[in-house]
Parts: C-alpha cells; structure tokens; sequence
C-alpha cells in the first residue's frame, strides 16, 4: 500500500493524474456546435449572398414530418393539428408551422378575393366529409403534392419552420419541443419520417457524440491491450494509460479555454491524439526492452531509450506537426481550428513521452 501511495504521489505521475483530471472538468463546458454557419467566415461570398437572401426570403432551415393515417382529415385529428400549431408558435424559437389547417388559400369573392385558413374551422363546417376535405386540399395548387399527395389520401406533411437559429443546440431545443408536443397530443404516432436541414444536422450530432463515445475509448483499450500483450506490464499499461489521457484531454481543453466550436470534424481529434500517443508509447517500450537485454537498469535503461527513440520521435513530430498547421490555411474554420488543435496534441505528446519521461 505504501508503495502505490508513494508511486501515486511521485511528482512526474502526479502531474500526469492531475493534467487528467483538471482538463477533464472544462469538458462540461465544450461547445458542440455543427451548425453551417460555423464553417465559412462571414466574408466568404457564398455567406454573405446568403445573408442578403434571409433577409428578403424566409430561412430554409426547416423540420418536415411525414404523417400517415386513415383519418387524417377528420375532426379529431385537425383539432389536434390546431392545438399543436398554438403550442408551437408560442415558442420563441419557432416562427410558424405549415399544415392543412395553418396554410393560406386565397379564392375569389364578389368584391375581389379573400384569404382564409385552407382547412380551418370554418371551412371543417363547410366540407363535413373527409373525402370532400381531401378533395378542396388537392384543388389548392400549393398544397397539392406538397402538404397533401395527389396520390395516397392517407399522407400529410407538417413543416415546422423556426426563426434564424446560429447552433446546433437551438436546433435541437426545437426538435425536443417538436417532439414533445406531437407525444403529448397523440400525433407522434402518425409519423413515420421527418427530413429537413434541421433534422439532418442535429442527426449529425446525435452521430458525434455516438463516435465519441466508441472510438475515443476504443482506440485508448486497443493501445493499452496492445502494450499490455507487447510487454506484460501491468507499470505500462499504467503509464502509457496516464500519459495518452494527458494528451487527449490537454488537447481537447483547448475548445474550452479559445471558444471554439465542437464539430463533426473536431471528433476526429481525440481518437487521433490516442493513436499518435500509442504509437510514441510502443516505440518507447519497445526500446526499454531493448536496453534490458543489453543489461540496462534503471535510469540507464531509460536513457538509453530515450537517445534511441528521440531523433526518428522529434522528426515526425515535427513534420506532423507542420504538416497539421497547414491545415489553418484552409477557409474552412473547423479544419483550421482542428490543425491547430491537433498541432499541439502531437508537442504534447512528444514532450509527454520523450522529454517528461526522462
């Protein structure tokens, strides 16, 4: 017990269990934000054109629910389509909700024209019948194939527009709120798919986190069973676990501490930083191994590995590194911003395994 106490509180392993730890408590704080808007800066022309359009056109970043049901255009159910469309528009973040009962039609009148809900009230006691209902829809050249098939009275579409949302987390705040209603007013059983630019991106994220939650730690317990069958010692598995976390989470801070967004393509970093450490690490063993065959002992053997494994080790951090940064080059921010990340990921790992070690 002794010993573990003292190994623990060895200054180098000290250091290492507390740039695991310390780094570890900013991650709450990571920015996950795969929205379009933080790829391109707003000089870009593509983005500015886009700008001058959102402002003169509604946004294109819309929910679609794909609804099926032999009662569709009956009473129950567009009451409750009237329901979910008063939940909804309540929501700050929602701007309007586009369905049978909600969409505008325009017909001619004796002093000119009037408009109207296409399927409100008024109109549901006008047309009694469900099938006179599906008719009025289909005459309605907006609606017909796009709200309504032509082909199949048993599908509807509802369009949930919202107003200009700038993250990922707005998005799915409104995906939430969507959801919510359609389960609490018994709609949610009619769907039987949703699309939209919306829908795809925070899909995207739901796919992040999903690849993080495998490949971060499956690439860390491959290396570490891959140390662990090389050179059956319990003391590097220890290290080489402490060390790769070190890196991982040294680099993965740094979101925090410059603010910069969490994307698709930052979640390539941290199984990139453990692979890149295993490597470092493997190299490193595999000369202490060496040196013990050559009856090195102790700091002797350390040294020896480390004057074996420095110069190939400094080379191609080097060049990785260079190579990561010019990545920054790019006008694609997140790429940028992971080639800078990743730069630093590589220094810390050398420095980690090569200089700290010693």
């Amino acid at each position: 017990m002794k010993k573990i106490i003292s190994f623990i509180f060895y200054p180098p392993v000290l250091m290492l269990i507390l740039l695991n730890i310390l780094p570890s408590a900013l991650m709450p704080k990571l920015a996950f934000n795969n929205a379009p808007e933080v790829y391109l800066p707003k000089h870009v022309p593509s983005v500015e054109l886009k700008e001058k359009l959102s402002q003169s056109y509604p946004v294109d970043q819309v929910a679609m629910y794909l609804l099926e049901g032999k009662d569709l255009f009956g009473n129950d159910f567009l009451e409750k389509l009237d329901k979910l469309t008063l939940n909804l528009q309540r929501e700050p973040l929602i701007e309007r909700i586009i369905n049978v009962t909600e969409m505008e039609h325009i017909h001619g009148t004796e002093e000119g024209f009037e408009a109207s809900n296409l399927m409100g009230i008024d109109r549901r006691k006008e047309l009694s019948i469900e099938k006179q209902r599906y008719q009025f829809i289909l005459q309605n050249k907006t609606a017909n194939n796009l709200i309504v098939s032509a082909n199949n009275p048993d599908l509807m579409l509802l369009v949930i527009r919202p107003v200009k949302l700038d993250s990922t987390m707005q998005r799915i705040e409104v995906l939430e709120k969507v959801e919510q209603e359609l389960q609490q007013l018994d709609i949610k059983k009619y769907v039987i798919a949703r699309a939209g630019p919306i829908v795809t991106e925070v899909e995207q994220f739901n796919e992040i986190i999903s690849d993080m939650m495998v490949l971060v730690p499956g690439t860390t317990f491959i290396g570490l069973a891959l140390i662990w069958f090389m050179f059956k010692r319990v003391l590097a598995v220890i290290i080489a676990g402490l060390l790769i976390g070190a890196v991982v989470n040294t680099s993965m801070s740094l979101f925090v501490i410059f603010s910069v967004p969490y994307t698709s393509i930052s979640s390539m970093l941290a199984p990139l930083m453990s692979a890149l450490s295993t490597a470092f690490l493997l190299h490193f063993y595999s000369y202490l191994k060496l040196g013990s065959k050559f009856q090195y002992i102790g700091k002797e053997r350390v040294n020896y590995a480390l004057k074996q494994v420095n110069k190939p080790a400094i080379y191609s951090a080097i060049t990785t590194i260079l190579g990561l940064s010019t990545m920054y080059l790019s006008p694609i921010l997140p790429i940028g911003h992971f080639g800078l990340i990743s730069a630093f990921g590589v220094f810390s790992a050398y420095y980690f395994i090569t200089l700290y070690c010693s």
